[in-house]
């Protein structure tokens, strides 16, 4: 009985294609997925720039099958399952990734936490001059208690005091 179970387990996993090493980085992002559920975008990698061919079957395929954050963006069956990746260990409450933001693919500025492009509050002087990188926070998510996600706080120089 135990070597049938241990079968059957074999038969139900399921393999997962994640991005191979150094795919992940913002310059490999080549588009972006819209989940169905959150609304969120999310960064669509791929190692070289896409052939028209492939660019063209990746609108087909967004248009047809229905991404959802954790999910692969296109079927296994699908020609460009080896070769379009996103981020698997995202769910729809991860925010925005980061990556997002600094990519070389053409962006609007959205909310960090929702994805929202309306209502982004300005950052403060005072925030901006605290830290190198200050992303858009939208008012809805604000009024819900979060606060502007930053990196890279700038050390402020102490003062030398002449004896």
């Amino acid at each position: 009985m135990d070597i049938i179970l241990q079968k059957e387990t074999f038969q139900v996993r399921k393999i997962v294609i994640l991005a191979p090493d150094g795919m992940l980085i913002a310059t490999r992002v080549r588009d972006f997925a819209f989940c169905i559920y959150c609304s969120k975008l999310r960064c669509i990698f791929s190692q070289y720039m896409l052939k028209e061919s492939d660019s063209d079957a990746l609108q087909i395929a967004m248009e047809t099958f229905a991404y959802t954050c954790g999910s692969p963006i296109v079927p296994e069956d699908h020609p460009l399952y080896d070769k379009v990746f996103v981020r698997m260990n995202l769910t729809c409450s991860s925010p925005i990734e980061q990556i997002y933001y600094s990519c070389k693919v053409e962006h609007s500025q959205i909310c960090y936490y929702c994805g929202e492009d309306d209502d982004l509050i300005e950052p403060s002087q005072e925030i901006l001059s605290k830290f190198q990188i200050v992303y858009p926070l939208c008012k809805v998510c604000q009024e819900g208690g979060k606060d502007y996600f930053t990196k890279g706080r700038i050390q402020m120089q102490k003062k030398k005091r002449v004896v």
